[in-house]
């Protein structure tokens, strides 16, 4: 079984600390050396090939010896790396900030909305619930205000660019699927240049929100639901997906994906992602093998 390490690093020091500890554990459960491939200025590929080492035995092992290093580490089989179809949550992943707090902070309804935004994407409450009660809670406000806050300068996840850049130029389907809202999902997925945006739509009339959504509630189920009809449609399966959040709205899709990852999310994603990244978001080409002058600035 060929199997494919990647680590990637914020500095030298770190990158040559993890790899010394690597080689060691591999040395130790007597696998070859393996063969090393500079994919950054801090990103590397170990290629090993062991038929008596399962996956999860190296991981435990690796896991443990490098937990007090500040790494993203991602061991996999060596087999359909880049994937076709990649879904990305919006808030707290490709963009900076609670999208919805934001409105909530210019309409003074900051104290109201942000703690049922946080107990919302801890897993502490139910996603539904909260969304419905944070929506009525805008009832009366003007959608084109709502929208002019998102017109200004926005503030993105370092290296999501450039990681949505990358894949688009691979040809992959690339998906923004939010629990926020759509007339905001619209313009800073399309900023960030996303195929196609999903997230719930604010019901209103003559511009004027009156506190409820139409249509489907982009919740866990619907967020699976959705990646999984444009999977069908596509004719892929589960080990051709990527994908990324951070809340508790997005473990179901993050648990489907062959490469599900956990971007600097709340501990109940983190226990169930398959994979973490919490140091740099373009860890997230590394692990599909990109190297630095394939990606797109």
């Amino acid at each position: 079984m060929s199997i494919v390490i990647t680590i990637v690093a914020t500095n030298k020091k770190l990158i040559e600390d993890a790899k010394i500890k690597i080689i060691s554990d591999l040395i130790s459960l007597n696998i070859d050396a393996p063969d090393v491939i500079k994919l950054g200025r801090y990103a590397v590929d170990f290629y090993i090939s062991s038929s008596s080492v399962s996956i999860d035995t190296l991981k435990k092992k690796i896991n443990r010896n490098i937990t007090n290093l500040s790494i993203d580490l991602c061991i996999q089989k060596n087999i359909n790396r880049r994937k076709k179809l990649v879904a990305f949550d919006m808030d707290m992943t490709v963009f900076m900030q609670e999208s919805i707090d934001l409105i909530a902070k210019k309409f003074n309804l900051e104290n109201k909305i942000a703690p049922i935004t946080k107990k919302s994407m801890s897993g502490k409450i139910n996603f539904t619930k909260s969304i419905l009660t944070r929506t009525k809670l805008l009832k009366g406000i003007n959608i084109e205000d709502i929208k002019s806050i998102f017109k200004k300068k926005l503030v993105y996840t370092p290296g999501a660019l450039e990681v949505i850049r990358t894949m688009n130029k691979a040809g992959a389907h690339t998906m923004l699927i939010s629990g926020g809202y759509k007339v905001v999902a619209d313009i800073i997925g399309k900023k960030l240049g996303f195929k196609e945006i999903i997230a719930n739509n604010l019901s209103y009339k003559n511009n004027i929100l009156d506190g409820n959504l139409s249509g489907k509630i982009i919740d866990k189920k619907n967020k699976l639901l959705f990646l999984q009809n444009r999977m069908n449609n596509i004719g892929l399966n589960s080990t051709d997906i990527l994908a990324v959040g951070d809340g508790a709205n997005d473990i179901d899709m993050i648990s489907f994906a062959e490469l599900g990852i956990a971007w600097k999310a709340y501990p109940v994603v983190q226990e169930k992602a398959k994979f973490l990244v919490n140091y740099d978001f373009k860890s997230i080409l590394y692990f599909q093998g990109y190297k630095d002058e394939e990606i797109i600035k």
